[in-house]
């Protein structure tokens, strides 16, 4: 609305004690974070999810619904190839599957820069 269209609908309120004024803020100034050091020990005790991704496939709908007990899925990774790890979903690095014992494990052979400092996607 424009200040024409607001003052026409107030008068039409007929309230003649209402006025209309611009608002003026002040001017932003530059804040730097220089002089500040925190410390990230409060970090210490939040939880993350950490996940490897072995691969992905697209499937139609019916393709999903036939799943039965014993249905190969294949991915779109080679055996021995690097997987990608996430936190919370955002891509963070890659590894290396391993057995150990009876369990799988990841050995982490490249983490990502950081999206401010990267330039591209490298590893």
């Amino acid at each position: 609305m424009t200040e024409v269209e607001i003052e026409e609908f107030l008068k039409a309120l007929n309230e003649d004690n209402i006025t209309v004024k611009k608002v003026k803020f002040p001017a932003l100034e530059a804040f730097t974070s220089s002089g500040i050091k925190v410390s990230l020990k409060h970090l210490n005790d939040v939880k993350v999810t950490i996940t490897a991704e072995l691969g992905s496939v697209v499937l139609k709908g019916q393709e999903i619904l036939d799943f039965r007990e014993g249905k190969l899925i294949i991915l779109d990774k080679v055996v021995g190839e690097q997987v990608d790890l996430y936190i919370n979903k955002q891509r963070f690095a890659k590894g290396e599957v391993l057995v150990i014992g009876e369990v799988f494990a990841v050995r982490i052979s490249s983490v990502y820069p950081t999206p401010d400092k990267a330039n591209g996607e490298t590893v």
